[in-house]
């Protein structure tokens, strides 16, 4: 019974300190934001096929938006466009002309629509939250990573590899595919017919999305070098080096494309 107790404390001790500690928090935030995202494509996607019986025409890539502007319309073929133009922007006037000409229904019930529309809308300002708080905690634990990637990457690469502490134990080599699992295993099962994945979660880094296919894998091996050394230090609570590491990225960007 001694042991029994003594394993139950322990076990007890081990469930509180994980969620004492910031990098599984980070990482929980991050997972809710994209199940937030999932449910805002969704939802989305709903909202455009149903309003769209009764204004086929309004197009929106930005999903929010839409939604915003399905609730500012009370009459497509009377829209006030200075009214819409604070969710519409420049677009207002073409959407109010697109309304006089719609050849969407014209009796038509809108109130479930903006009803679905206002979730989405309020969906969208907590996953803004998510976005904040998400850049705060992992400039709070990972200054370094952050400073080089920016928090959302951070925060992915965490939840991804499942705490700090195992990502500051990961080679560079590791760091630069993670989130490209599928595409090495293919590769490893190809007999390496298949090339190997360049980058996985590190392609949404702006200095490798935007760059040239060219130049991708080496620029995501650059960053992954420098991320390896800022987790370490992050990990360890060591000093800011963070400036100093985008600084050797850039300057190793700019080579690359030349």
């Amino acid at each position: 019974m001694k042991l029994r107790e003594k394993f139950i404390k322990k076990a007890k001790a081990g469930i509180k300190e994980a969620g004492e500690k910031r990098d599984a928090y980070l990482a929980n935030v991050e997972r809710t934001l994209e199940a937030t995202d999932e449910v805002i494509n969704v939802l989305a996607e709903r909202l455009e096929d149903w309003y769209g019986l009764y204004f086929p025409e309004l197009r929106s890539e930005d999903k929010a938006q839409y939604a915003s502007i399905v609730l500012a319309i009370n009459n497509k073929k009377n829209i006030d466009a200075g009214g819409l133009r604070s969710v519409a922007g420049k677009n207002a006037e073409k959407i109010a002309e697109m309304g006089k000409r719609s050849s969407g229904a014209e009796a038509f019930d809108l109130s479930e629509p903006k009803k679905l529309a206002n979730e989405i809308v309020s969906l969208a300002a907590l996953r803004s939250h998510y976005e904040k708080t998400i850049e705060n905690i992992a400039k709070e634990i990972c200054p370094n990573a952050t400073e080089i990637a920016g928090g959302r990457i951070v925060a992915m690469l965490i939840a991804h590899a499942g705490s700090l502490e195992r990502l500051s134990k990961m080679p560079a080599s590791t760091i630069q595919v993670l989130g490209a699992e599928r595409a090495l295993f293919k590769h490893l099962r190809s007999r390496r017919k298949v090339a190997p994945p360049k980058h996985g979660i590190l392609f949404l880094h702006q200095w490798i999305s935007k760059a040239p296919k060219k130049v991708r894998g080496k620029l995501a091996r650059t960053i992954a070098a420098k991320l390896a050394i800022a987790f370490k230090v992050d990990y360890g609570k060591g000093a800011f080096i963070g400036d100093k590491l985008r600084a050797q990225i850039d300057k190793r960007r700019r080579e690359l494309l030349k």
